[in-house]
Formats: C-alpha cells, sequence, structure tokens
C-alpha cells in the first residue's frame, strides 16, 4: 500500500481503519481489513473506468475488476420494483422490508411508527403508482401534448 504514488492518510472512523491518498486532482479512498498485518497480501478492487490507474498485468483478470456503487436515485427505482414484486405476490410489509434491508435491521427497528416500517410502505405505493402508468416520467420526455391535428378552440 505504501508503494501507491501520492499522500497518504491513515485513520480510524470509529469503525474501520480507512486510508486516504491525494493524487494531484482527486482523492481515493481504500478500506483496509481490521485483521492486515505487514507484509500479509490484499487484494485491491478498483473501478474499471478510472482511467488514471494503470494495471499490472496480473490484474487484468476478471475478479479485480469492480463497478461503481449504483447511484441513489437508481437504487430507490431498483427498491420500487422489488416492492411491487412483493406486493403483487402477497408479501406483507414486513416481509419486503426483511428482504430489503435484512433481516437484522428489521428486527432492530420494526414498529408501529417506525421509519423504515414508512419507507417500506412508501416504496410498495411508488411500485403501484409506477405499474398504473407512472412509469412515464422515467423516459424523461416532453410531457403528452395533444396530436397534430389538434387546435385549441379561440376564446374571447
Amino acid at each position: 500500500l505504501w508503494r501507491m504514488v501520492g499522500h497518504k492518510h491513515l485513520f480510524h472512523d470509529g469503525q474501520h481503519l480507512a486510508l486516504t491518498v491525494w493524487v494531484p486532482g482527486r482523492w481515493q479512498r481504500f478500506a483496509l481489513a481490521p485483521a492486515l498485518a505487514h507484509g500479509m497480501p490484499y487484494v485491491r478492487a478498483v473501478h474499471s473506468n478510472d482511467p488514471e490507474i494503470s494495471f499490472p498485468a496480473d490484474e487484468h483478470a476478471p475478479w479485480a475488476w469492480c463497478v461503481p456503487r449504483p447511484g441513489r436515485a437508481t437504487l430507490l427505482e431498483a427498491h420500487t420494483l422489488q416492492a411491487l414484486d412483493g406486493t403483487l405476490a402477497g408479501a406483507t410489509l414486513r416481509e419486503m422490508a426483511e428482504v430489503l434491508y435484512g433481516l437484522a435491521a428489521v428486527a432492530a427497528d420494526w414498529h408501529a411508527d417506525s421509519a423504515l416500517r414508512a419507507r417500506v410502505r412508501r416504496l410498495a405505493q411508488r411500485g403501484t403508482v409506477l405499474m398504473r402508468g407512472g412509469y412515464r416520467r422515467l423516459l424523461q420526455h416532453a410531457p403528452a401534448v395533444q396530436g397534430r391535428l389538434y387546435r385549441p378552440a379561440k376564446r374571447p
């Protein structure tokens, strides 16, 4: 790790050991395994579309490539479609929450007035709206207009 070019800053954020490297023009962040010791082998995963990282020949293996984390909008749409699938399959809100957020999160934070329950309920509602025609807004085209033969009435 110390052979990488750039100014390095090693710190503990309270949960994980992290390394940030300043390469002129941008920061690179690395999460380090808790059991990593001097001289131990390690794996470095980088984004495949990062033009500033050069790869030695052995790092061209398929497992060495990773894809960027999806954005918030992409995750929202994916969770919405998963909630729609759950709704159509007859799953309860709690069952959908377990699939989307995991058993531990549901066990810790599921009650009648919880934010998690409200989030899953909104996802299910968004899915239903999408199914009933709201999917058109995903196309991001101009709003629908009248046909070419439509002429608005002349009003005084």
